[in-house]
């Protein structure tokens, strides 16, 4: 019996050590999943204070429980402010919204990723990424939601920075071309089901490149900004521009009511963009030539209307740029005859279709005869008299500008020894030249080869230079023209107040004579004066017989000499006739009142600099006696008009006296 409860001692011992040992282990590891959710709490903890994402706990009936500092930096409440009341930071505008999500927790689904703007203490609106989960109980039971919202400010921004990048040009903050081309789609697709027309402006800055290289980059690109701000202010608000590269401009006008609506707008922007520009410590003028294309009109396509706004504002630019053109049917039939014309131009020198015609440069003091400036006429064999305007580029594109440059030379020599042989004295002449034959050395090394086979000195020679011939290579064609100064021949800068350049730019090229354009010196009486016709016939005489011929001629349909327009343009292209810009169909040049003082302003300003810069200034386009009468009290010597004479053939320059005698006597006078 007492073995039998010794071992039943032992059995209760064995047990008690199992027990301690069991409740040991189970202490143990309770210390340490103690420790270790005291741990996972304080990191909770630490998470929820130091992540920079805002974390709020909300109970069914959407009243906060907990907020996290980032939270309150966030949204600007204070913690106090919020514990056990509704969520503030959903704007009324997401109410629906809100109503929706609220229905997938209460189902157990959870909310990723919403983004949305949220408000803020201060009513501004932050842009947040918002992920909310329901809560459950020990049950499973839905007890609440917590929700982490992150600051999404610096994405947004970067994601606009992108989207600017990829559609708005960076320096005028206008589209650029990616974008022009999706407007421009999607206008064409609205107007096709709403049966509206669309209009396609193509802008063009007239001699941009001049400005970038006489006055820099710097200056250039602060002249984008301000044009597109400038025309910004006059579209409405349908229209948008963008900036297709360098200084080429479109603008899209989706809801067009009438032609008469682009036209005007067409005139504003044309207007609007001659208001001198004023850059940093420069003020200048600076001009666009603009085209225009229709749809569905021009075209069904955004290539048609491209292809034909590109087309249209070509057309501008070579009348004259500072206006602008519609596309028209007639610019296909013209292509074509263009075509026609670049073919047959290659044989036109062989065949004798090319002669010269001279217009006399008078002093104003004496009235004798200065100058003759020579202008190239074309009369094709078909065709009739094609103006200088569309057979010079042709002759530029191709080529062929060399050779009838030194045509031109071998002409006028040749003229000049005859005049000699019979008994004439020495004469001056004034030869276009095309921009061509400055910008190529080989074509410049043509030149002077002709300069030197010719009879006429150098210093009978004057080569008359537009603007655009320092578009390009600018120092490169200033040592060309100082080539031909150290040779004796005077340099003349022709056209002068059309475009970028100012008197003060003047001291800087190598130029002996200014000559100023007639859009000048018309300006200037603002259509006041009588015409050259009428003030010739009331003065009387043999010239006033002239003068009504030269009225007749200047409206002549076709046939016979040139017309006024076709006189005006010289080798080197040229403007249109005052004629032509004052009842142009399409309009696009402001009247002479609105620039009258600003054309005095400028004659008198380039008078005063005539002493200082040693230079010789000429008016052109001169047709009134009330016009001679201004000249001269300006101070102005010379000029150059249907006053005095329309351009002529050799033989009727010397029938009206207009050529030097042998013995060096002075011509007679050429106006009353």
């Amino acid at each position: 019996m007492y073995v039998f409860h010794i071992y039943y001692l032992f059995i209760i011992c064995i047990l008690l050590v199992i027990t301690f040992m069991i409740g040991r282990f189970f202490r143990i590891k309770n210390d340490r999943l103690q420790s270790s959710l005291q741990a996972t709490n304080e990191k909770m903890y630490s998470f929820f204070t130091h992540t920079s994402d805002a974390i709020n706990i909300t109970n069914l009936e959407n009243e906060l429980l907990y907020v996290n500092s980032s939270f309150e930096q966030m949204y600007g409440w204070k913690r106090d402010e919020l514990i056990g009341k509704p969520l503030p930071i959903i704007p009324a505008g997401l109410w629906e919204e809100e109503k929706h999500g609220r229905e997938l927790l209460l189902k157990g689904e959870a909310i990723r990723n919403w983004e949305a703007p949220f408000l803020r203490k201060d009513g501004s609106f932050i842009d947040v990424n918002l992920s909310v989960s329901p809560l459950r109980d020990a049950d499973g039971m839905i007890t609440g939601f917590a929700a982490i919202t992150r600051d999404m400010t610096e994405k947004k921004q970067y994601e606009q920075k992108l989207i600017e990048l990829a559609f708005y040009d960076p320096l005028t903050g206008a589209g650029n071309r990616r974008s022009f081309y999706q407007q421009l789609a999607a206008a064409i697709d609205e107007s096709n089901h709403e049966g509206r027309s669309v209009s396609l402006f193509y802008l063009d800055c007239d001699q941009f490149k001049l400005v970038n290289d006489t006055m820099g980059h710097t200056i250039g690109d602060e002249l984008l900004q301000q044009l597109v701000g400038r025309i910004q202010g006059m579209l409405p608000s349908s229209g948008s521009i963008y900036r297709l590269g360098g200084d080429e401009f479109a603008i899209i006008l989706p809801e067009v009511s009438s032609h008469e609506e682009i036209t005007r707008l067409a005139d504003e922007l044309l207007a609007g963009l001659q208001i001198p520009w004023t850059v940093r410590d420069f003020c200048f003028e600076a001009t666009c030539s603009i085209g225009i294309s229709l749809f569905p009109q021009d075209g069904l396509s955004q290539e048609a209307l491209i292809s034909k706004a590109d087309h249209a504002l070509y057309k501008a630019k070579a009348a004259g740029r500072n206006r602008y053109r519609f596309y028209t049917n007639e610019s296909d039939e013209k292509e074509a005859l263009m075509t026609t014309i670049t073919n047959d131009l290659k044989d036109a020198i062989r065949n004798g279709d090319f002669y010269l015609v001279y217009q006399p440069e008078v002093n104003l003091e004496t009235g004798a005869v200065e100058c003759l400036e020579v202008l190239l006429r074309y009369r094709h064999p078909v065709y009739g008299e094609i103006p200088p305007a569309e057979f010079i580029p042709i002759a530029e594109q191709t080529g062929l500008i060399e050779e009838l440059t030194v045509w031109v030379m071998n002409q006028v020599g040749e003229q000049a020894r005859k005049w000699t042989d019979a008994g004439y004295g020495e004469m001056r002449f004034g030869l276009n030249l095309s921009p061509a034959m400055l910008q190529q050395d080989r074509s410049f090394s043509m030149f002077l080869d002709a300069l030197h086979n010719s009879p006429i000195p150098p210093s009978c020679l004057e080569v008359e230079i537009r603007e655009e011939v320092f578009l390009e290579n600018l120092f490169d064609i200033m040592d060309k023209l100082y080539t031909l100064k150290k040779l004796g021949v005077t340099v003349s800068l022709d056209d002068f107040g059309t475009a970028y350049t100012s008197i003060d730019y003047l001291k800087h090229l190598p130029i002996d004579k200014v000559k100023i354009d007639r859009t000048v010196i018309q300006g200037v009486f603002d259509g006041e004066g009588v015409g050259v016709g009428d003030t010739m016939a009331q003065d009387g005489g043999a010239m006033g017989e002239v003068g009504l011929a030269q009225k007749e001629d200047r409206f002549a349909m076709s046939g016979g000499e040139p017309t006024l327009s076709e006189d005006r343009f010289a080798m080197s292209g040229g403007e249109p006739t005052l004629s032509e810009d004052r009842f142009a169909m399409s309009g696009g040049e402001p009247t002479l009142s609105e620039d009258r003082f600003a054309k005095d302003a400028m004659i008198k300003s380039i008078v005063a600099l005539e002493e200082e810069l040693e230079i010789a200034i000429i008016a052109v386009g001169v047709e009134t006696q009330e016009q001679i009468t201004y000249l001269l009290a300006a101070g102005l010597k010379y000029a150059q008009g249907y006053y005095f004479s329309k351009p002529l053939l050799a033989g009727e320059i010397e029938e009206f006296g207009f050529l030097l005698q042998a013995d060096g006597s002075r011509a007679p006078e050429v106006y009353v």
